[in-house]
């Protein structure tokens, strides 16, 4: 007989060793992370300048141009933020989502649409192939034009056609074709997978890196590189427009990345960057400190200390940015990007604080900050369960579900913490690969078949578990997870509202996207306790008791999971309108 409060202890030490661990990254590993965010301290000062708002929730898009490109930048820092965490499918899913935001403007600049039958990933090595002149004004297509790309599935080959790459200014050179295939085929769970079981079990216990961990990060940090380097050009444009030349002049030299010094792997400072100065002796980088890194939780991230340094950190680069030295001298430059990454990050920390206020307000006597720790707990147990199990069934298409599904909801909470839409979009790579995995071990054979396809999208994983029901739910969390001419994200959100059974209306916006959190929970609590009976039935019994304790199953009794799939199925025919622009350039003139 297995205890099953042992069961679930094993989790919490597991995820309590991962955040110890977050800290000992290699330095190799962190200077990749970090030199794609070189950038972000002059187009900080150079945005919040031209009008952007430092008291912005950095989940917010922004309704003028200023504040649309911040929430660009808001993003990479996001994305960097999950990666230094070792979360590569939330990192996947962020960086796409800003990489396909910038395809969008850059074709809708040069003239270029997808054609019939073209590919995704033709269509983006012809985008970035285009000249870089655009149209006379960057900023004239505004950022509601353009089409959205269709989804490339099954592809991260270099595409046949003749095509550009990138050369960024460090030398490197980058296929944006190829890192939008790698970064989908990450999320959905057919490519870089040592990555996965690397952040599922080697980032707990080991520095060894995988060569394939690599690739993840060089995909992910050249996609925020190729990105930055988009905002960078709009906020030049967006300079030139109101006559700033000395912004222009240095929006225009930024490099990419950091320099590095021929004979030291570490950062070394740039010429580019007017804060710069030679290295002092210390550390070989200066990376983001763990406060910064946290999660949003009133024990973690919002605790007192935590959001002090964070804070602190944030107060020096403003009064960087204001022209003062707080620290009585010049930054590296390393040192000046943890003071830009802590600036983003205080204002994730004070939009979390605002949303806690609002909610004790609103509720009143009935408000209880500590159910927040404890619904953070269970999602941290299921997270690290099927992680493990990922890791027992290693080497099967279930055991690379698995790990998607561990690393999807950690990323996925973690952004929901933050009142960011896009966990809902590493959430439907978490739902897909939780009917994956119930695909393969209930149809083996049928499940074969799909991955033979190599275009098999989430729906045929659904119909195929036998969950044809949840297409309502498939279609508003696939709305997140990718970005459209014309957003559709906030008929998205009211979708998500009308899934939640017996539901107040007044309230049920509010709730809409933790709701989908917790059910798309119980789906992979559910799965995770059927797929370890084949394993252990001892530890399967115990798993199903310990989840039963933390409300991740249903204690036995189905019927209440089958009426919120017929509930779910009754929106069925449920549109999300006909979406609205981003900001439009016009709105640049007021």
């Amino acid at each position: 007989r297995v205890e099953h409060r042992r069961v679930i202890e094993a989790p919490i030490a597991r995820y309590t060793a991962r955040m110890d661990r977050i800290p000992a990254y290699s330095d190799y590993a962190r200077v990749e992370m970090l030199t794609c965010l070189a950038p972000i301290t002059v187009l900080d000062n150079a945005l919040v300048r031209n009008g952007a708002s430092p008291g912005r929730p950095p989940s917010s898009y922004g309704i003028d141009w200023p504040n649309h490109l911040m929430w660009g930048v808001d993003s990479v820092v996001a994305s960097a933020r999950l990666m230094l965490c070792g979360q590569f499918v939330g990192a996947a899913a962020v960086a796409r989502n800003q990489l396909e935001r910038w395809l969008i403007h850059r074709a809708e600049n040069a003239g270029l649409t997808q054609g019939a039958g073209e590919s995704t990933m033709e269509f983006v090595a012809r985008v970035w192939s285009a000249p870089d002149g655009f149209t006379e004004n960057w900023l004239k297509a505004g950022p509601d034009a353009g089409a959205a790309p269709e989804e490339g599935i099954g592809d991260s080959d270099e595409p046949s056609l003749d095509h550009n790459h990138v050369t960024l200014s460090d030398g490197s050179e980058i296929c944006p074709a190829v890192l939008y295939g790698l970064l989908s085929e990450l999320m959905h769970g057919r490519d870089l997978l040592d990555s996965l079981y690397w952040e599922a079990d080697d980032l707990l216990r080991t520095e060894d890196l995988p060569p394939e961990l690599g690739v993840a990060i060089g995909a992910t940090a050249d996609t925020i590189a190729l990105c930055l380097r988009e905002i960078r050009r709009a906020a030049a444009s967006l300079a030139a427009s109101t006559g700033n030349e000395g912004a222009l002049t240095m929006l225009t030299n930024l490099p990419d990345k950091f320099s590095r010094a021929a004979d030291d792997p570490a950062l070394a400072a740039s010429e580019h960057v007017a804060v710069a100065a030679v290295p002092e002796p210390g550390p070989r980088l200066v990376a983001p400190p763990m406060p910064t890194l946290m999660p949003l939780l009133p024990n973690e991230g919002l605790s007192p200390r935590a959001v002090e340094a964070v804070e602190g950190m944030a107060r020096t680069f403003a009064a960087t940015m204001s022209g003062h030295r707080p620290a009585r001298r010049l930054f590296r430059d390393d040192e000046l990007t943890a003071y830009a990454f802590a600036w983003h990050r205080a204002r994730s920390v004070m939009t979390a604080r605002a949303a806690l206020e609002r909610e004790r307000e609103y509720l009143g006597e009935a408000f209880n900050e500590e159910s927040l720790t404890s619904r953070a707990t269970s999602w941290a147990v299921l997270a690290e369960s099927a992680s493990l199990l990922g890791i027992w069934l290693k080497g099967t298409e279930r055991g690379a579900a698995m790990v998607v599904v561990g690393s999807g909801i950690r990323s996925a909470h973690w952004l929901w913490l933050e009142d960011d839409d896009r966990a809902m979009a590493v959430l439907r790579c978490v739902l897909e690969q939780i009917a994956r995995s119930r695909t393969w071990r209930l149809k083996p054979e049928k499940a074969a078949e799909l991955e033979m396809r190599g275009q098999t999208t989430p729906r045929d994983w659904l119909e195929a578990a036998g969950w044809r029901r949840l297409s309502a739910l498939n279609r508003a969390l696939g709305e997140f997870a990718h970005v459209r001419a014309v957003s559709r994200w906030s008929g998205a959100r009211e979708l998500l509202a009308k899934l939640q059974p017996g539901a107040d209306e007044e309230t049920a916006i509010f709730t809409a996207r933790g709701a989908a959190l917790d059910f798309v929970s119980i789906l992979a609590a559910e799965e995770v306790v059927a797929s370890m009976r084949g394993i252990s039935i001892l530890v399967s019994t115990a798993l199903e008791a310990g989840f039963g304790d933390l409300g991740l199953v249903s204690d036995g009794d189905a019927r209440e999971i089958d009426e919120q799939f017929t509930h779910v199925w009754s929106h069925r025919m449920a549109t999300l309108g006909t979406g609205v622009p981003w900001p439009s350039a016009t709105e640049l003139a007021t």
